[in-house]
């Protein structure tokens, strides 16, 4: 018996991302084998690397399902008008209902992926600040859990709000 693989090439020309599809025929050997590689390859990095470029750090996990984290609003997030711009905070937040996701199951051993994210703007992250973000899982169950953000200044004072509903896969 044979298995059709799906491989997705992803190729930059002139700055635009070309994506190509290529079906192989393999056996179900070689399907298994891929399929227990790519186990090992999707291994857990903590802290993973988009929190390590945006300088995060959990500052508390109170419960399970609720985590804090702390930023420094540096230059290199700024955008031309000299604030953070608002990807990073999106970004930010996302990891930190990411990591809430984890704690709230835990004890199962999970990978957790943003199926759709809100954010609200409300007030811009001044360079040279450090930013604080409360992410808590709201609801859910054991597939799908809902998940929202608020993301602060030291003072209390609230810059950006996200919401979002995170898909739960087991993992070995």
């Amino acid at each position: 018996m044979t298995a059709i693989a799906s491989i997705v090439l992803g190729l930059s020309f002139l700055g635009r991302l070309t994506t190509k599809r290529i079906a192989l025929v393999c056996s179900d050997e070689f399907r298994s084998a891929y399929t227990e590689g790519m186990n090992k390859f999707m291994a857990v990095q903590v802290p993973p690397n988009c929190d390590l470029t945006l300088g995060m750090v959990c500052v508390g996990k109170p419960e399970p399902g609720i985590t804090i984290w702390k930023m420094d609003a540096e230059e290199r997030f700024a955008n031309p008008a000299g604030v953070v711009q608002g990807g990073f905070l999106a970004a930010f937040a996302d990891s930190a209902m990411g990591a809430s996701t984890v704690t709230k199951v835990k004890g199962r051993k999970v990978h957790t992926a943003n199926a759709e994210m809100k954010i609200s703007y409300f007030k811009p992250a001044k360079i040279g600040q450090p930013i604080f973000c409360k992410a808590i899982v709201v609801a859910g169950g054991s597939r799908v859990l809902f998940v929202e953000a608020t993301v602060e200044t030291e003072q209390g004072e609230t810059l950006a709000k996200a919401s979002s509903t995170y898909i739960l896969t087991e993992r070995q």
